[in-house]
């Protein structure tokens, strides 16, 4: 996939024509930030209707015969909306570990308030109180 961008971006540039440079990539690092991106989220069917849409596989091999610069328009958007997404699965992910914080911290605080609030039991004062008598301070 990467290999068959490539050479559409570059089919792209070199024909100037009217694919429309506008509607693809500014610089070749954007480029491969955006199909870094749809390597690592989107399957490999999916990675496959991309390639398909921009020749197949053997586009490369037949020296960019039959590679469809157009199809970089979709795999553009393709990256843009999969990037979208991934920041809000992102976002999403955040809220959620925060809330899971929030209830952490607050659970502590109800334990911590039960412990201290709560006095001694009578059997707890009076197993003290025999302790006492039984060892005296300074003896």
């Amino acid at each position: 996939f990467r290999k068959l961008t490539m050479t559409a971006y570059q089919a792209a540039i070199t024909s100037d024509g009217s694919s429309g440079n506008d509607a693809v990539w500014d610089d070749l690092e954007k480029m491969n930030d955006d199909i870094e991106l749809l390597c690592d989220k989107l399957s490999a069917m999916e990675l496959g209707s991309l390639s398909d849409a921009l020749g197949g596989a053997n586009a490369v091999e037949d020296d960019g015969d039959g590679i469809c610069v157009e199809a970089l328009v979709e795999v553009k958007q393709c990256a843009v909306e999969t990037a979208a997404g991934a920041e809000r699965q992102s976002l999403l992910a955040i809220k959620q570990r925060n809330q899971a914080r929030k209830e952490a911290a607050e659970k502590q605080r109800e334990l911590k308030a039960a412990k201290a609030s709560s006095p001694w039991s009578k059997e707890e004062l009076a197993a003290l109180a025999k302790a006492v008598k039984k060892y005296p301070p300074g003896g």
